[in-house]
């Protein structure tokens, strides 16, 4: 079986985009936007290089064989793992419990597991095993200098 890579097919463009200027009825004068804190999210985003990662990612999953999608990112964060069950609620920052069955987890590995899970489904694979987020590595398998030692 292949192993799979499911990005977040994010609008970068969109996300990038200037707010839009408002105007006061009353004096007709622009009110702030806050497009300077904005213009520092926009830095931070064009620094992640997004594109790039994607792309170098695709170049050595076809050369391992492995397969690269894009998946709708849309609600991801506040979808329960578990159950499916959609609510803003359900999200506390970096924590994730879900008002409907009570599943907990760390929002992030949440929706890492439901863009898996969406990627599965648009794969059309029912027995795609997710790997465990607490996966340790060995170290004679990374190459790391920590390797175990040998006794003679």
């Amino acid at each position: 079986m292949a192993d799979v890579i499911s990005f977040e097919d994010l609008n970068i463009q969109g996300m990038k985009k200037r707010c839009k200027p408002k105007k006061c009825p009353e004096t007709g004068r622009y009110l702030r936007n806050n497009q300077t804190a904005k213009s520092q999210l926009n830095k931070s985003i064009a620094d992640a290089a997004w594109y790039s990662l994607r792309q170098k990612t695709k170049q050595q999953a076809a050369k391992l064989g492995n397969w690269v999608m894009e998946v709708n990112p849309r609600g991801s964060s506040q979808e329960c793992h578990q159950c499916h069950f959609v609510s803003p609620k359900n999200r506390d920052k970096e924590k994730f419990v879900c008002e409907n069955c009570g599943h907990y987890d760390d929002a992030d590995l949440n929706a890492g597991k439901i863009l898996a899970q969406r990627g599965q489904e648009k794969l059309g694979i029912d027995t795609l095993r997710v790997v465990s987020p607490k996966v340790t590595t060995k170290p004679e398998l990374t190459g790391s200098s920590f390797r175990r030692k040998v006794s003679k």
